[in-house]
């Protein structure tokens, strides 16, 4: 019923498609392919009910086949394209499409975090294969190897490799953390029907902030919260969260609306605090400063949500991540973070380099293999 309601909502089209060089499957995102591709040759497919092409739809449907999957297909047949380009990593029947369209090239582009039990949904299913599948870290592009053929190469995020980083900018007196919500809804969704009740999942914000709160008043640094939230009524519930935990107010919380906003904020922030967050190994891509508390597995008692799952290599305490929220860790954590040397900070970061995010300026790889491929 609720994806009838979504229909009916939707933006109808009603011409055939126009055949396209490439066919980007999922709006979400889009928006970063514009510098990379000729918009002429591009189509864009979505893929969350926001609009339907009704002559695709009727001829699935005399076809009798009534999945939305079936629906792709059929779009994809009538585009005629040449490559297909997602920034979505997490749809399993992206992994599919190929052996619709063999002669077709198939990009996958990483975008997230992943669990275990994504990866385990994968298992399921065999056949999977895509052409090039681009991801964060070797760490990702080893687990994705074991369950789809094709090629993997770490390019990093591709956002963040989007965003030049100003190296002369003068930093200021600033601790950022990253926000991982919460929203409005009562629990936190992990993995499809796998939710957690949000007290359980934000309990180490509420542990964490305001021993942090207290580092500051030390050191004369102000502390400044990076919302999550892009809408109005998720970022007014997401400030009165941290209100709650910060009673004292002695913050900001700042929206991160625009497409750099936050990786502009990182660069200029003498540190930047994390707990489970892509953007905050994103950082330490971009070679900011940043000090990770790796404790939302404990809290949550799913091992996938360590940063270093399934790598028993990797200690649990390190000079800028720890697995305990205490006073005594915050201090070790970030006066090694704020007062080493660029040399010892780059030293340390060999110690996880299989789970950093990687950084190819300007994603030249990307548009490397479309020259290749044209």
């Amino acid at each position: 019923m609720k994806k009838f309601i979504k229909f009916l909502k939707s933006k109808k089209h009603f011409n055939k498609p126009k055949k396209k060089k490439y066919l980007i499957l999922d709006s979400e995102n889009s928006f970063i392919f514009k510098k990379y591709l000729n918009q002429k040759d591009v189509d864009v497919l979505d893929t969350r009910y926001e609009s339907f092409n009704l002559y695709v739809l009727i001829k699935t449907i005399l076809q009798f086949n009534f999945s939305f999957n079936s629906y792709i297909v059929e779009y994809i047949k009538s585009v005629d394209c040449e490559f297909i380009i997602s920034f979505i990593d997490n749809n399993v029947f992206y992994y599919e499409v190929k052996k619709y369209f063999p002669n077709k090239k198939v990009i996958l582009i990483q975008n997230g975090m992943r669990t275990e039990f994504f990866f385990k949904k994968l298992s399921k299913i065999s056949n999977l294969k895509i052409d090039y599948l681009l991801t964060f870290n070797d760490f990702y592009s080893e687990k994705y190897k074991q369950f789809v053929e094709g090629k993997f190469v770490s390019i990093g995020s591709f956002k963040n490799n989007l965003i030049p980083k100003n190296e002369h900018h003068q930093k200021n007196k600033s601790i950022a953390f990253i926000s991982s919500g919460p929203t409005a809804n009562k629990n936190m969704n992990i993995f499809e029907k796998i939710n957690l009740k949000i007290d359980d999942y934000f309990l180490p914000e509420k542990k964490l902030l305001p021993i942090i709160s207290d580092y500051c008043k030390k050191h004369g640094l102000k502390l400044i919260i990076l919302a999550r939230s892009k809408l109005k009524e998720g970022f007014s519930y997401e400030k009165n969260f941290y209100k709650k935990i910060l009673i004292n107010g002695d913050f900001e919380f700042i929206d991160t609306l625009g497409f750099d906003k936050i990786y502009k904020i990182s660069d200029i922030s003498l540190l930047t605090v994390s707990i489970y967050s892509a953007f905050g190994l994103e950082c330490l891509g971009r070679g900011n400063r940043t000090v990770i508390f790796n404790v939302r597995d404990k809290a949550t008692k799913i091992d996938s949500l360590n940063l270093f799952w399934s790598n028993n290599k990797v200690l649990v305490k390190g000079p800028f991540w720890s697995d305990e929220v205490i006073e005594e860790e915050v201090d070790r954590t970030f006066n090694f973070s704020i007062n080493c040397s660029d040399i010892e900070w780059k030293q340390s970061l060999q110690t996880i380099k299989p789970f950093l995010v990687m950084r190819d300026n300007g994603n030249q790889f990307f548009k490397n293999l479309l020259i290749k491929n044209e």
